[in-house]
C-alpha cells in the first residue's frame, strides 16, 4: 500500500454540483501535519451520490447571500471594520435563521450551512493562492479574521442548534462538521469556543447516528483532531462523553479505511496526552497533568484492536507511527494492568516494527525503545520477544544515533535487562555473529561512560 493519503472528499468526486466541489475543497487540507506523511484511503464510497446537491439547490443557495458573499472575495486587513462588516451581516443572518422558531426546513438549513462554508472556503483558497504566488501570509491573517468574525457573530451555537434538530440528516451533519473543522484548525481560541458549545459532543453524536457512512466518519475524525489539538477541554469532553468507545467502534467498523484509522489514532493520542492550556489559563497553584484522561484509553479491548489494526496497516507509515506513539504513552504512563494487556496483545512485535521502520527518526525511535523497556520491566514475556526478535533492531538503532544520549542510554538499559536470565543467550549469539555490534557497544561506552559504561561491561561479559 502506498503511503499517500487521498483527499477524503475524493469519495465524492463524481458529484458535479457546486456543493460537492466545496466539500472537496474543504477536505483538501485536513491537517497540515499530515501533508508530509499522507496515507491512501479507499475511493468510491456509497455516499457519492448523496453528497451532491442538484443544480436547483445551487441556484437557491446563491440567492439569499450571493451579494454579501461576493463582497468577501476582496477582503483585506486594511480598514477591516469597514470592509469586513458584510461578513458579520451574513453570519448574523445565517445564525438567526438557523435558530428561528419554528425551525427552518432541512433543505433551507443545509443551504445556509453551505453559505457559511462557502465563506470560510473562499478565504482559505485565497490564503493558499496568495501564499504560493506572493510568498506572504497576509491572506492567512485575513482568513483567520473571517473565522473569528464567524465565531463572534454566533455561528457556533447556531450550528449546534440545527445539528440537534436534524440528527438524521447526513448531508446537514456533514456540512456542520466541516465548518467546525475549518474554524478549529490551528486556533486555540476557536477550539475553546467550540468547547464552550460542546461541539465535540455533537460531532460524536453524528458519528453514532451515521456510523456506516465512511465519508462522514472520516470528516468527523478529522474535525475531532482539529478540535482537540490545542484544547484540553475538548479532549476532556471527548473522554468523558464516551468518545473513546465511539472511536473504537468506528475504527473497528471501518477497519480497512486507513484515513479513518489515522485520524482516530491522532485523536486518541490527544486524549491520552492532552495539550497544555494557554499560559494565561494555567493556575499558578496547580500544574498541568497531560495524562489526566489516560485511564479512559486504558481499555483492553481497545488495545487489542489497536495492535490488530497496526498489523493490518503496517505498511502505512503514518498509522504505524501514530500507533507507536499511543503504545508508548500507554506503556510508560499506564497502569501495570495496561502494560500486561499490551504484552498479551502482541504489542512488542509492533514496537519492534516501528523501531525498524523509523530507524532515522530519533523521536519515534526513542518512543519505541522506552515503550519496549517499560513492557520488558513489567513482563518477562516481553523480554523474551525483545531478545529473540529485537536484538539486531536495537543495536542498529544505537548505531544510527550514536550521539543521542537518550537513545543510547535507553537501548543500553533494555539490552542489559534482557541479559539477565536465560534470555542472555540471544544477546550473546547476536554479538558473536555480528562483530560490528560489539564495536557499537564499545563506542557507546567511550562516548557516554558515566551513563552506560557499567551496563555495557556487564553486557559484553555475558
Amino acid at each position: 500500500m502506498k503511503d499517500q493519503l487521498l483527499d477524503p472528499s475524493s469519495t465524492h468526486g463524481s458529484c458535479k454540483s457546486h456543493c460537492s466541489i466545496l466539500s472537496k475543497l474543504s477536505l483538501h487540507s485536513h491537517d497540515r501535519d499530515y501533508a508530509h506523511a499522507p496515507v491512501r484511503t479507499g475511493a468510491g464510497t456509497e455516499e457519492t451520490a448523496s453528497r451532491g446537491q442538484s443544480d436547483a439547490d445551487s441556484a437557491s443557495m446563491r440567492g439569499p447571500f450571493s451579494d454579501c458573499v461576493s463582497q468577501m472575495s476582496g477582503l483585506t486587513m486594511d480598514s477591516k471594520n469597514r470592509k469586513l462588516s458584510p461578513l458579520g451581516v451574513v453570519v448574523k443572518k445565517c445564525a438567526r435563521e438557523l435558530q428561528a422558531e419554528p425551525p427552518l426546513s432541512e433543505r433551507r438549513s443545509q443551504l445556509i450551512l453551505q453559505s457559511l462554508l462557502n465563506i470560510l472556503n473562499n478565504h482559505s483558497m485565497e490564503t493558499t493562492s496568495n501564499t504560493l504566488h506572493n510568498g506572504t501570509d497576509s491572506s492567512h491573517s485575513a482568513a483567520n479574521t473571517a473565522k473569528a468574525i464567524a465565531v463572534d457573530n454566533g455561528a457556533l451555537p447556531a450550528i449546534t442548534a440545527v445539528m440537534k434538530i436534524y440528527k438524521d440528516s447526513a448531508k446537514l451533519q456533514s456540512r456542520a462538521i466541516l465548518i467546525f473543522a475549518a474554524l478549529a484548525q490551528d486556533n486555540a481560541d476557536h477550539q475553546d469556543a467550540i468547547a464552550d458549545c460542546h461541539g465535540v459532543s455533537y460531532i460524536l453524536a453524528a458519528m453514532l447516528a451515521h456510523s456506516k457512512s465512511s465519508s462522514l466518519c472520516l470528516e468527523a475524525c478529522s474535525a475531532l483532531v482539529k478540535c482537540t489539538s490545542l484544547c484540553p477541554r475538548s479532549a476532556s469532553q471527548l473522554a468523558h462523553g464516551d468518545g473513546v468507545r465511539t472511536l473504537r467502534d468506528t475504527m473497528q467498523l471501518h477497519s480497512k479505511h486507513p484515513g479513518i484509522q489515522q485520524y482516530a489514532l491522532q485523536v486518541l493520542v490527544h486524549v491520552s496526552r492532552q495539550p497544555p492550556p494557554p499560559t494565561n489559563l494555567l493556575n499558578q497553584n496547580h500544574t498541568h497533568d497531560p495524562y489526566v484522561c489516560l485511564h479512559f484509553v486504558e481499555d483492553p479491548e481497545l488495545m487489542e484492536l489497536l495492535v490488530e489494526l497496526l498489523i493490518k496497516h503496517r505498511k502505512v507509515k503514518p498509522i504505524l507511527q501514530l500507533g507507536g506513539t499511543l503504545i508508548h504513552i500507554l506503556a510508560k504512563h499506564g497502569k501495570p494492568r495496561t502494560k500486561s494487556s499490551l504484552v498479551w496483545s502482541k504489542a512488542v512485535p509492533v514496537l519492534l516494527k516501528v523501531s525498524k521502520s523509523f530507524s532515522s527518526n530519533a523521536l519515534t525511535q526513542l518512543d519505541a525503545l522506552q515503550a519496549l523497556l517499560a513492557l520488558s520491566i513489567e513482563r518477562p514475556e516481553a523480554r523474551e520477544v525483545v531478545a529473540e526478535d529485537g536484538s539486531t533492531i536495537i543495536f542498529d538503532a544505537m548505531s544510527c544515533h550514536a550521539r543521542n544520549l537518550a537513545i543510547q542510554h535507553t537501548a543500553t538499559q533494555l539490552i542489559h535487562l534482557v541479559c539477565q536470565g536465560h534470555t542472555s543467550i540471544f544477546i550473546a549469539k547476536c554479538l558473536k555473529k555480528h562483530s560490528k555490534y560489539v564495536q557499537v557497544l564499545q563506542n557507546t561506552r567511550d562516548t557516554f561512560p558515566i551513563q552506560c559504561a557499567t551496563m555495557i561491561d556487564q553486557i559484553l561479559a555475558c
